[in-house]
């Protein structure tokens, strides 16, 4: 397999590199084409610079190229009606390499922001998922009542699969718990506040686990649950929107650049 090097307008020279093992596949080849002159040049001595030179820029470029597809959201498709002459391809490949590199950084520090909003956006959404029912039964709990290690008490709030319910609800632990609150979810769950002593607290937890049950951690909050569930729609709310906005600015941004992209990767 050979590479063609440089390829000009007119062709009157081409210079082509193969590896080693390949020379004398690559002779036989062109001595096919008679009026060919074939002269061999060392690499190390003609060639190599230039090789280096145009190997360090396509890889840049490829670099430019990978960075800037992460920050696409779906599938494009650009189409490219712009000529570039074989003799200016190698300049070209730089130039936009070199104006796409600080986008490219831009776009990395925008998806690192969208992405820290995304977590808070899921952090939120579980909270609500899972708080909300225990709201419309207890609306007054404050948040100890809702998780709380003491020196002789504990209360967790635990995400419990509905189909082994049964096995909670049979086993040898049930009556060393205080089952609180119990609050549907869905067909699947149920959220349950319990409270226990201290001193079971490897055992239950060792038990709830092998249920597949999760425990759910609260963040400190002032007031009720009630009080604390309203904040949250709220947050929600703004998050969402922000996400939707932010992904719009980047978006943006994708869309400006993404013909030169598109242009680049061609060349490439």
């Amino acid at each position: 397999m050979g590479y063609l090097i440089s390829w000009p307008e007119k062709l009157v020279k081409v210079r082509a590199y193969v590896p080693k093992d390949l020379r004398d596949t690559l002779l036989e080849t062109l001595y096919e084409f008679k009026e060919i002159h074939l002269k061999e040049v060392k690499l190390e001595y003609a060639g190599k610079p230039s090789i280096d030179l145009h190997v360090k820029v396509i890889e840049e470029a490829k670099k430019v190229i990978e960075g800037f597809i992460k920050a696409l959201s779906s599938k494009h498709e650009v189409p490219v009606n712009v000529y570039v002459s074989p003799s200016q391809v190698l300049k070209t490949i730089k130039e936009l390499t070199d104006e796409l590199k600080p986008v490219v950084d831009d776009l990395k520090g925008m998806l690192e922001t969208l992405a820290t909003y995304k977590d808070a956006l899921n952090n939120y959404e579980k909270l609500y998922k899972y708080l909300k029912p225990i709201a419309e039964l207890m609306p007054n709990l404050l948040r100890d009542e809702l998780q709380y290690e003491g020196r002789y008490v504990i209360v967790q709030t635990w995400i419990i699969p509905v189909r082994n319910l049964d096995k909670l609800l049979k086993s040898g632990l049930i009556s060393k718990l205080s089952i609180i609150c119990d609050a549907g979810v869905s067909d699947e769950e149920k959220v349950m506040v319990l409270g226990y002593p201290s001193h079971t607290r490897t055992d239950v937890v060792r038990f709830l686990e092998s249920i597949d049950a999760k425990l759910l951690s609260i963040p400190e909050f002032d007031g009720t649950i009630k009080d604390y569930v309203n904040s949250l729609s709220n947050k929600l709310s703004e998050l969402r929107n922000l996400l939707k906005g932010y992904r719009v600015k980047l978006d943006n941004v994708i869309n400006k650049y993404l013909p030169k992209v598109a242009l680049l990767k061609g060349l490439v």
